[in-house]
């Protein structure tokens, strides 16, 4: 996972990105009390976070920092940033701090759906196999 915070530039080159110049939002996805979920393209300036054109899940925070240590302390971030690497578990690639917006963004791999959905719609018969994994 990349945050903004253990990046160390290149002299010369440009330390904050905004999202519209990592990502092209496509639509939103998700909408909720803390911030709204996005549908994304990662654009070239975004590629050392996923391959180029390949889709992700950005969350987007409501509430706007001034920096991003306050960004770091969230439970949130606190979690994601020490979950281990394990195949049933959806890591965060990246967190940062959108330097003119002032909203915190934190990418993550695109899922089509979520557990709950599938809970829900298998209507209390047991799960196949494929679904399991």
């Amino acid at each position: 996972m990349t945050v903004v915070a253990d990046y160390v530039p290149r002299p010369g080159s440009r330390t904050l990105t905004a999202l519209e110049d990592r990502f092209e939002v496509i639509k939103e996805i998700g909408d909720g009390s803390f911030g709204s979920v996005h549908l994304a393209r990662v654009r070239a300036a975004g590629s050392n976070v996923a391959r180029r054109n390949s889709m992700v899940a950005i969350k987007t925070m409501k509430k706007s920092f001034d920096s991003f240590a306050p960004c770091l302390e969230l439970r949130e971030v606190i979690f994601l940033r020490t979950l281990p690497n394990h195949a049933h578990l959806v890591p965060a690639l990246d967190i940062f701090l959108d330097p003119f917006s002032k909203k915190l963004h934190i990418c993550m791999e695109f899922m089509d759906g979520n557990l709950y959905q599938l809970m829900k719609a298998r209507d209390h018969k047991c799960m196949d196999a494929k679904s399991v994994k």
